[in-house]
C-alpha cells in the first residue's frame, strides 16, 4: 500500500489530507507522511507508512524455488508431474548447478516413462514422473509427509516480529507524542509464519503495546495472499480483506490499547471503515 493509497481511503470517508508536512520533534524536523483533518470529529493526525522488506537470506532461499519450478513448467509438449523440498539454503555458487542436475532428471524422466525418485544428500528431495503417473507421485508425497503437487524451499529462520519492531519504532519516531498517530506497515514476509492472521493477530498487538505513540497499527498484505480469513473481528481489532483497484489485500488493524492519547470512537470508526474499504 502506497501513500496514495492510504489518502484515497482517508478521502473516501471524509478526511482531509495533507502530504509531507513539516513538525518540530525534540528540536528537530521531522516529515511525516500524512497530515489528516476530520472536521466533523474536530480532530488531526498524522500517519506514517513503510515496507517491511522480505530479509535476503528468505528472498534468496525462494527464488531458487521459484526457478525450480518455472524449470517444471517449462516442458509445455510432455509435462511432467513433481513434488519435493529443497532441504537447505543454496549457495550462489551451487545455484546453477543444482537447476542443471534437475534439467538432467527432467530429460531423463521424459525418456525413460517412469517415476524417479532424486535425492541429493542434504540438498533435494525430489519426484519426477511423466503427467500420467501423476497419482504415484501423488503417494509419493503422502509417503514423504509432502503436499501433492508441491514443490518448496525449507526456509532459513528470520525473526520477522523482531523485525517488525524495529520497523514499528523507526516510523513512529517520524510522529509526535501526546496525540494519536497511525502507523501503516506493508509486512508480506509475515505470511511465512502462518497465513492465518488470527494467528499473527497477538503478537503483532504486543509488539504495537511497546510504541505509545501509535494509536492504530495496520500491517498490510497486497497481493495473492492466500489469506484464510478474509473479515473478523477480535476484540476491538479488525481483520479486512478484499479487492481494490483490482489488487487483493487483507489488513490487521489494530488500535493500541496502551496508547495514551487514543482516537475517539467516531474517528476510529472512520479509519476502520478507511482500511476495509
Amino acid at each position: 500500500m502506497t501513500v496514495l493509497q492510504i489518502a484515497d481511503r482517508m478521502h473516501a470517508v471524509g478526511m482531509e489530507v495533507a502530504f509531507d508536512p513539516s513538525i518540530t520533534i525534540e528540536g528537530g524536523t521531522k516529515v511525516p507522511d500524512l497530515l489528516l483533518q476530520d472536521r466533523a470529529a474536530g480532530t488531526s493526525f498524522y500517519a506514517e507508512a513503510s515496507i517491511m522488506f522480505s530479509a535476503d537470506r528468505l528472498i534468496k532461499a525462494l527464488d531458487v524455488s521459484n526457478r525450480l519450478t518455472e524449470l517444471f513448467h517449462s516442458f509445455h509438449d510432455d509435462p511432467v508431474a513433481y513434488s519435493g523440498l529443497i532441504l537447505r539454503p543454496i549457495t550462489p555458487n551451487e545455484v546453477e548447478g543444482l537447476i542443471g542436475r534437475v534439467h538432467w532428471e527432467i530429460l531423463e524422466v521424459r525418456r525413460d516413462r517412469s517415476l524417479r525418485e532424486v535425492r541429493l544428500d542434504d540438498t533435494l528431495l525430489l519426484a519426477l514422473a511423466p503427467e500420467a503417473h501423476k497419482s504415484r507421485v501423488d503417494q509419493w508425497s503422502r509417503d514423504h509427509d509432502l503436499e501433492p503437487g508441491s514443490f518448496g524451499a525449507m526456509l532459513p529462520a528470520a525473526d520477522d516480529f523482531q523485525r517488525l519492531r524495529s520497523k514499528i519504532a523507526e516510523e513512529a519516531q517520524q510522529v509526535p507524542a501526546g496525540q494519536p498517530n497511525v502507523i501503516v506497515i506493508w509486512a508480506q514476509s509475515l505470511l511465512y509464519i502462518s497465513r492465518d492472521a488470527r494467528v499473527l493477530l497477538p503478537h503483532i498487538r504486543d509488539i504495537a503495546r511497546k510504541h505509545p505513540k501509535v494509536a492504530l497499527l495496520v500491517i498490510v498484505f497486497e497481493g495473492y495472499t492466500s489469506a484464510q480469513v478474509e473479515h473478523a473481528v477480535v476484540g476491538d481489532c479488525l481483520i479486512a480483506g478484499g479487492v481494490r483497484g483490482g489488487i487483493e489485500f487483507q489488513h490487521i488493524i489494530v488500535p493500541n490499547d496502551a496508547c495514551p492519547t487514543p482516537f475517539s470512537p467516531e474517528v476510529l470508526l472512520k479509519l476502520r471503515s478507511a482500511f476495509s474499504l
